[in-house]
């Protein structure tokens, strides 16, 4: 299965965390595969845009797809495609920038403080310690909001965090305001390494989530190019190996734990065990900014703290 505005997401992160942290990526010679892999995106996505009024969104089905598990390379079956064009248009996509569509007695200062103010209450919602803090989330701390695929939200979650930690410093905001409580960009710092330390390992099921990273991870990650060895013939029955996968997803994030922090390693438990590319595209993000901590900020941190940050040797 092939889907466009999937793919989109990733190389628009891949993109994103390129611009705010390529000298991290440098720093850890990670850049020129993050670059690459943006530029097999874009590559292809350009390939999808036909004509000009023509752009393909999937390519699959994915009801066929998910009935027959063999090894990607020697799928046979039909691969049909679903577009977007002048007879069956999408859903239109703002791309223009505001002053185009905001009202003509609306000032960009009034836009732009209308976005500060949501951005605030969103980073507001992610601190523990916030009156306002969200509920959503497990007894050890992760930001949990669905069981399809838990950690795609913390991990973005944690990615703008550390951002808006950044954007405070430079622009010399010293404290972020939740409900009359403040909060310094350390204090988003620590909640951001608090959800990587978990993801990467420091949960009760001692398990990394990132395949490949630690003495403990998924090995029976739902991807169909990791059950089945090279010489295999599978009769479409890949799916149902009780044996660990043969081919390690090395980088993969999978779907994530339960709400009462569990995981089950099965292959076919899709909603927690299934990788993405959007997925990993915000796990590198989040990563780079966690390379370089500025100093001041590493003052602020307690003892647990500075040790849960060592994961950072994963990008080295």
């Amino acid at each position: 299965m092939k889907f466009g505005f999937l793919l989109a997401f990733t190389a628009t992160m891949r993109l994103w965390s390129i611009l705010e942290y390529g000298d991290q990526m440098k720093a850890m010679s990670q850049l020129e595969s993050v670059q690459d892999s943006f530029k097999w995106i874009t590559v292809y996505l350009i390939n999808a845009h036909h004509s000009a009024n023509v752009i393909y969104i999937q390519v699959g089905s994915p009801k066929a797809d998910h009935s027959c598990w063999d090894r990607p390379e020697d799928m046979t079956g039909p691969r049909p495609l679903t577009q977007v064009n002048t007879s069956t248009p999408g859903t239109e996509v703002l791309l223009s920038r505001v002053n185009f569509f905001r009202p003509k007695d609306v000032s960009n200062s009034k836009i732009l403080q209308k976005y500060r103010k949501s951005a605030e209450a969103i980073m507001c919602g992610l601190l523990p310690e916030s009156s306002t803090a969200t509920s959503s989330r497990t007894n050890n701390g992760l930001i949990w909001v669905s069981e399809w695929n838990a950690l795609q939200l913390p991990v973005a979650s944690s990615f703008l965090a550390v951002l808006y930690s950044e954007y405070m410093l430079t622009s010399r905001t010293t404290k972020l305001s939740c409900d009359g409580d403040a909060f310094m960009p350390l204090d988003l710092w620590k909640f951001t390494i608090s959800q990587a330390d978990y993801i990467l390992g420091n949960n009760p099921m001692d398990m990394s989530y990132l395949v490949g990273y630690g003495d403990k991870y998924p090995e029976f990650v739902h991807h169909r190019g990791a059950p089945i060895p090279a010489d295999a013939t599978t009769g479409c029955k890949g799916l149902e190996s009780d044996e660990p996968n043969p081919n390690v997803a090395t980088g993969a994030l999978v779907g994530g734990p339960f709400f009462n922090d569990t995981y089950l390693d099965f292959r076919n438990k899709s909603m927690q065990g299934e990788p993405s590319t959007y997925n990993s595209a915000l796990i590198v993000g989040l990563l780079s900014g966690l390379i370089w901590l500025p100093r001041h900020q590493w003052l602020g941190l307690s003892h647990k703290e500075k040790k849960a940050y060592q994961w950072t040797k994963i990008l080295r």
